[in-house]
């Protein structure tokens, strides 16, 4: 095999091939299918997983049947994709574009949108590109990567298991990171994002409101990320991120 493209969806499939990448080291690039739309239940929000809060405690109360609140689970998931929320599949894949192993706002195009179709095309077309220059995993995945990894994470108020994972995809690397790095670099980062759980809106939100790169472009704009380390796509950090995003300051 010359290289790879990793493609990654739910909560473990994305750390896994990650740790792979980074113990066999060739080519690799991360692929993620994408979040759900945002899902909507008598015109309110309903988010994967997050919904089931509500609906429980209504359904315990008697507020709601059985038949109405598996309606209101299924108004959660309304197209093809992994969970809308701020759950481990976004998180983990918001990490993957943070390190640098995703091509810039891969992470979180919803699934069904004509622009994944696009990433998935300039991803396979980029592999290409990598395996002739040899740029390896140990290239990019770097503690400075990792760093950037933590912060990016702490901004959009990432799913906790992105620690346990990134402490791992590092060990893989060779690189020892631990929880009091992110104790270290993510105490003193506000969050960023206001999406469910820990807020109000869901990944086709977040994602139209400008995604982990306008994210990543607010914290560089206050030298919170390094800038000048090596990405998949053959550019750093700070080139990936000039290019104009429109923000939409309610989600991000």
């Amino acid at each position: 095999i010359d290289g790879i493209i990793l493609t990654t969806g739910c909560d473990k499939t994305t750390p896994a091939a990650l740790m792979a990448a980074a113990t066999v080291n060739i080519p690799a690039i991360v692929l993620s299918g994408g979040p759900m739309l945002d899902g909507v239940y008598k015109g309110k929000l309903a988010g994967s997983g997050t919904v089931i809060w509500e609906a429980r405690r209504l359904l315990s109360k008697g507020k709601i049947n059985y038949d109405e609140f598996m309606d209101m689970v299924s108004a959660s998931a309304p197209s093809i994709g992994h969970c809308n929320t701020m759950g481990t599949a976004s998180s983990m894949n918001s990490v993957a574009e943070a390190l640098g192993m995703s091509l810039t706002g891969c992470a979180v195009i919803p699934a069904p949108y004509r622009e994944r179709e696009q990433i998935s095309f300039e991803t396979g077309k980029r592999i290409v590109g990598m395996v002739h220059e040899d740029l390896k995993p140990s290239k990019i995945m770097t503690r400075k990567a990792f760093e950037n990894a933590v912060v990016v994470a702490s901004a959009i108020g990432a799913s906790s298991n992105c620690t346990t994972h990134l402490i791992a995809i590092a060990k893989h690397m060779g690189i020892k990171f631990d929880l009091s790095n992110w104790q270290k670099l993510g105490h003193e980062i506000p969050l960023l994002a206001n999406c469910q759980p820990a807020g109000e809106y869901l990944m086709e939100s977040f994602y139209r409101a400008g995604g982990i790169p306008a994210v990543m472009k607010e914290l560089m704009k206050h030298k919170k990320i390094h800038t000048n380390i090596m990405t998949v796509s053959g550019k750093n950090v700070g080139q990936n991120l000039k290019r104009k995003i429109d923000i939409d300051r309610s989600v991000i």
